[in-house]
């Protein structure tokens, strides 16, 4: 009702003050041209090139302009009063054909209105095509005030239409990123998952295991629920022989858009840096927040420790090229030079002292761990089943910093504190 009320009086502020309108639509139009020039220019065409493809992308103006009065202003009272006035006029110069045609007017307008009514109701409006499943469930519109994308859920467009602001707001309806909106999945977070591990750990490692033996047909499937499930397409699937290489999810997912998913949580967005590459070369995660570990570390340091040694911290180094992934596990006769499995190192401790016990802690966004990465490397730690009951898991909303997340933070720290205090021996 609110809605509605605020909804009148804009429509009537229009009415009486279109210049002010006209005047914020002109200004509206400009920034949107710039922006779009800007990114165009960015993207490396020359500015007349840029100038053209953002006009192209905008549309005619005319024709937002008018869109632009009809959801402001009162364009009902409007016509009306143009309609009367050469009424009157053509009234004053030939009564009888002005009578006529304005009652052939009145019969045709009402058969079109009853075969609109007729088409609208049993033929059914057009919509975006989707694939079998999916429902639009939201749309998508760019806020100019706040400079990030929005997404209005599917029951409120009705009401969105009755109160548009501006021409981002027109663009919108133009829009439906289905990759990120278009639900095909259950609601509930955990039920999904479920889903989804199901699926990894039967039909999908089945087709992965058959290789070359893979029927077509069985390809495809297996593609289009891949698709469903991780949001990149079908001829990409394909392409990679359904396997996806590490670093290839972040950079492809949004590459239609130039934009890298982070690495160490995925609700990290940021430019693409080499839109040609195979996989991602930075992590828009690391890029948001690692200056704040910088500055908290450097503030701690010498405000509050007092330790000013003058040299640099630095958030992160170059260490992996000489690292030395050396390990001798349990029983070995020698060092291995590869990854360092240290499954058998816990599982020996574990035999070793039955009271020990383990917490596995998880963000569900981390890529670089994955969460179910570290749950099936679980499943195969080599101990007695009387010893899996002293291992617990919990997962988070959040990715690789778990903290970064204020609802995790608070959660993790009250299951380790509850880990804690069940296992200190009192």
């Amino acid at each position: 009702m609110l809605a509605f009320f605020h909804t009148i009086v804009a429509r009537i502020r229009g009415f009486l003050r279109p210049g002010d309108l006209e005047l914020d639509f002109e200004q509206e139009t400009a920034t949107h041209l710039e922006m779009a020039e800007a990114d165009g220019r960015r993207r490396g065409l020359s500015a007349e090139e840029a100038r053209r493809v953002a006009r192209v992308q905008l549309g005619g103006i005319t024709q937002l302009r008018e869109s632009r009065r009809a959801a402001w202003g009162l364009p009902w009272l409007d016509g009306f009063a143009l309609d009367a006035k050469l009424g009157l006029r053509m009234l004053r110069r030939s009564w009888g054909l002005t009578l006529a045609g304005g009652l052939a007017m009145t019969i045709v307008i009402t058969i079109a209105a009853v075969v609109f009514v007729f088409l609208d109701e049993f033929m059914g409006r057009t919509a975006p095509p989707l694939d079998q499943g999916e429902r639009v469930v939201a749309l998508q519109s760019w806020d100019a005030a706040a400079h990030r994308r929005r997404e209005t859920p599917r029951r409120d467009i009705d009401r969105w239409g009755a109160t548009l602001r501006s021409v981002e707001d027109l663009g919108g309806f133009q829009t439906i990123e289905r990759r990120l909106i278009v639900a095909n999945r259950p609601a509930d977070l955990q039920s999904f998952l479920a889903q989804v591990e199901t699926f990894a750990t039967t039909d999908y490692a089945l087709a992965l295991m058959k290789g070359n033996e893979l029927p077509e047909a069985e390809r495809q499937r297996i593609a289009q629920q891949l698709s469903a499930y991780t949001g990149l397409s079908i001829a990409y699937l394909l392409k990679t022989n359904l396997r996806i290489e590490y670093g290839a999810f972040q950079k492809e997912l949004l590459a239609d858009r130039e934009e890298t998913v982070g690495t160490l949580d995925t609700r990290f967005i940021g430019a693409t840096l080499d839109p040609i590459a195979k996989v991602a070369s930075n992590d828009p995660q690391s890029s948001a927040i690692s200056s704040a570990y910088v500055a908290a570390y450097n503030d701690y340091v010498r405000a509050s420790l007092r330790y000013e040694p003058g040299i640099e911290f630095k958030s992160g180094i170059s260490i992996y090229d000489s690292w030395d992934y050396k390990h001798k596990p349990p029983g070995g006769d020698r060092a291995l030079i590869a990854l360092p499995n240290v499954l058998p190192d816990l599982a020996v401790a574990m035999k070793q002292n039955p009271d020990l016990k383990v917490m596995v802690n998880g963000g569900y966004y981390d890529v670089s761990t994955p969460y179910f990465a570290g749950r099936f490397e679980m499943r195969h730690l080599p101990i007695p089943d009387r010893l899996k009951s002293n291992i617990e898991y919990r997962y988070y909303e959040s990715g690789h910093m778990v903290y970064a997340h204020l609802p995790s933070l608070k959660a993790i720290h009250d299951n380790v504190a509850q880990f804690i205090g069940r296992t200190e021996g009192r």
